[in-house]
């Protein structure tokens, strides 16, 4: 276990023999088979702050930790609440990029879920709910603890303060012992835990920072009350540390101690388990901090998972240790709070028992607010607690260091928010502009189904022309849900749609492809070897394939959110779901398959004509891929400052694209079907006739150029039809008009 936060121990190393006779002893006086069972316990010291290791050491206790977890060291460990289900959360800790554990919680940490309730109802049912996630209970509650005031209770006027402190803030309570009896003040806060919760007892103090109260009461740390908010915190740690702030950010635990017993301070602000540390001194009462608003923490025991010890035995040593007759033992012995459920005291031998023992704590405890700092945290898309533990305390160092206000509001804006969440104007353009271009690829594909038989595009299957528009409708569309809100069901529904969506432009494409390829490679287009209908069939059942095997790891897979960046920079999310490599390597090996084929029927159609032309619409696939990964590439990397106009161009710029993807498939064609529909009789063309109808113009100047000889055609069949209107050779005329259209020097040909 750790040695006791804030620790002011003046005797390290007889404070560990004292608690490792004590546990063992009450070991040995059992009558069942843990009396022959003896613990070995290892104390592992507190951290405190040093801005020269290069990290927090929050991060580098969590790293001790696993490692010991992970290497076996312990079976058994004493765990406060930071160390409980810190990387569990709708979004998933970054802590994997660090010690290759993806959820240490569940790989490391013995499920108690199987207990029966008789067990665990004595325990306040807070604590257990507190280490309960998803049908798992991963500790046992060992003892509590919180923050007081200890101060010397002879000073009638330091005294008349301390009795009416429930009425105050920090703010009033400061002012009254600086200003009014200029008493001297020291906080210790060289520790990172500490200088958190002592801004969040602060802010408790003078705003009521509770869903019950505000449902969005974390806005205050970022709204425009946040720069009262902070800005009075500082000047309150610049009152009382008489403007050395410096001095103060590296007072520890022990410093404080000794400069109250040495009257150089008015209170002394630790945890009332220090409270036996007082005992050589006289006159020390404690109380709870201003407005009863008190920092609550939580120590727990977990089994190891990985431990080769018997669970069974484990269990039953775990559950002997927070039993309620060992933890009234401790109490008694080491002076540690127990976890009862303090509301059933009438009811309770063993809570009555520990009130006669300690009647000042138990009072307390009936009028505490207590502060749990996860809770404070607890936002719908907030950031993982090791994350929050890890950063935090830093920039609220850095901000009492330099009064870089907008820096913090920053960070704790991050904790609480997206950098999707907001988007303003251009979150409303963005939709407004998906539904334009969405309009104009919808208008599209009624275009190509109404001129389906006109020989240009029947050319290049209508059918699965208008599944390919389909599909970039659908990237148009897939953007857009990289905004909020986001659940585990959409992700594993987005997960299908992206599917689904690479399949109607791929595949599709292929057959394209395929049928052109059989135009060139035949004498006749009707082959026997592959009609158009068994061809919709085959793609069908390419597609379905597909879209079976991504259901099937959307609904047996994990799907899980974690966090591309942090709360310093920006947070952006990103999906995923278990053994993802392994299953998206799979599927693109099946898509490279089809991918290489389509290469070679590029490759071996462009042989067969002269024209870019005749396959530029197959490079509707590459644009797309170039396009996704410069959005998806972009949308991560993009300055937050600019990241909303960012979004907003990149849904310009993905729906441009994907629009001019549809004009090289079916633009061109459906733009001159358009102009000559009035001049070409459809039924007049066979399916021997196709092959002159596959290229396509190469450059605008040629484009503009075919459609005014268009024009001019125009003119000339009418100009013929007037001449021969009274003769009876409207099939020469037929013929000639023909001829001009689509002969070999036709102005088809660029």
């Amino acid at each position: 276990m750790r040695i006791p936060e804030n620790s002011v121990i003046s005797d390290i190393e007889e404070w560990k023999n004292n608690y490792y006779v004590t546990i063992n002893s009450y070991f040995a006086n059992k009558e069942n088979e843990l009396s022959e069972i003896e613990l070995n316990c290892f104390f592992e010291e507190n951290e405190q702050y040093n801005d020269s290791i290069g990290y927090s050491t929050y991060y580098y206790d969590v790293m001790s930790s696993i490692y010991y977890l992970d290497e076996k060291y312990f079976d058994i460990m004493i765990l406060d609440e930071r160390f409980i289900m810190y990387d569990i959360g709708f979004f998933e800790s970054y802590i994997y990029n660090y010690f290759n554990i993806k959820r240490p919680s569940y790989e490391l940490l013995f499920d108690f879920s199987s207990l029966e309730k008789e067990y665990l109802d004595f325990f306040d049912p807070k604590l257990i709910k507190d280490v309960t996630y998803d049908n798992h209970i991963f500790a046992l509650p060992y003892e509590i603890d919180y923050n007081v005031l200890y101060y010397y209770n002879q000073d009638e006027n330091l005294k008349k303060i301390m009795e009416n402190i429930e009425s105050l803030n920090w703010d009033e309570m400061i002012s009254s012992i600086k200003d009014d009896l200029s008493y001297p003040i020291n906080i210790p806060l060289g520790n990172d835990y500490s200088i958190l919760n002592l801004l969040l007892e602060y802010t408790n103090s003078r705003y009521n920072i509770t869903k019950e109260f505000d449902p969005n009461y974390f806005q205050l740390f970022y709204n425009y009350t946040s720069y009262e908010l902070f800005d009075g915190f500082y000047n309150m740690i610049m009152k009382y540390s008489d403007e050395n702030i410096y001095d103060s950010l590296l007072t520890f635990p022990g410093d404080g101690f000794y400069s109250f017993i040495n009257r150089e301070s008015s209170f002394f602000y630790g945890r009332v388990s220090q409270r036996n540390n007082f005992n050589f001194v006289e006159n020390i009462s404690f109380t709870l901090p201003p407005k009863y608003v008190s920092s609550f923490y939580e120590n727990y025991i977990i089994i190891n998972k990985k431990s080769e010890l018997d669970k069974n035995l484990l269990t039953k040593v775990a559950l002997e240790l927070t039993s309620k007759e060992m933890q009234l033992y401790r109490a008694e012995h080491l002076g540690s709070i127990p976890t009862f459920d303090f509301t059933k005291e009438e009811n309770n031998d063993f809570i009555n028992q520990y009130c006669q023992m300690q009647p000042d704590i138990c009072t307390q405890l009936s009028k505490i607010h207590r502060l749990y700092t996860k809770d404070v945290f607890k936002t719908k898309y907030r950031a993982s607690f090791f994350e929050i533990v890890d950063l935090v305390p830093s920039n609220i160092r850095n901000f009492l260091y330099e009064y870089l206000i907008d820096n913090l509001i920053f960070v704790f804006r991050n904790c609480d928010r997206l950098i999707t969440n907001d988007l303003g104007v251009y979150g409303i353009l963005s939709y407004i502009f998906t539904g334009i271009f969405i309009c104009i690829a919808t208008v599209v594909m009624y275009l190509v189904h109404k001129h389906r038989k006109h020989p240009y595009l029947k050319v290049v299957s209508p059918k699965f022309c208008n599944l390919i528009v389909i599909g970039c409708i659908m990237n148009i569309i897939r953007i857009m849900f990289i905004l909020p809100p986001y659940s585990i069901v959409r992700a594993r529904i987005e997960n299908i749609f992206n599917t689904i969506c690479t399949n109607l432009i791929y595949i599709p494409m292929f057959s394209v492809a395929y049928r052109i390829y059989r135009i060139y490679k035949s004498k006749s287009f009707l082959s026997q070897s592959l009609s158009n209908n068994k061809l919709v069939l085959l793609v069908f059942i390419i597609i379905m394939i597909s879209i079976i095997y991504h259901s099937a790891i959307s609904i047996f897979c994990r799907f899980y959110y974690e966090i591309y960046g942090d709360i310093e920079s920006s947070r952006f999310p990103i999906w995923g779901f278990d053994n993802e490599e392994l299953l998206t390597n799979i599927y693109q090996a099946y898509f490279y398959i089809i991918f290489i084929c389509l290469i070679f029927m590029i490759i071996a159609t462009g042989r067969n004509s002269k024209k870019f032309g005749d396959i530029c619409y197959t490079f509707v696939i590459f644009i797309l891929n170039i396009n996704n990964f410069v959005t998806g590439s972009l949308i991560v990397l993009m300055s937050y400052e600019y990241w909303d106009l960012g979004f907003f161009l990149l849904i310009l710029y993905n729906g441009v694209c994907c629009l001019f993807c549809i004009y090289m498939l079916v633009g061109s064609r459906l733009l001159f079907i358009l102009i000559t529909q009035d001049d070409i009789d459809v039924s007049k063309y066979k399916s021997e006739d196709l092959k002159e109808f596959i290229p396509l113009k190469r450059t605008i100047n040629k484009y503009l150029s075919l459609i005014k000889k268009v024009k001019n055609v125009r003119s000339y069949i009418s100009s013929k039809t007037n001449i021969r209107s009274t003769s009876n050779n409207n099939n020469s005329s037929s013929d000639v008009s023909r001829e001009n259209l689509y002969g070999k020097e036709s102005l088809f040909k660029y």
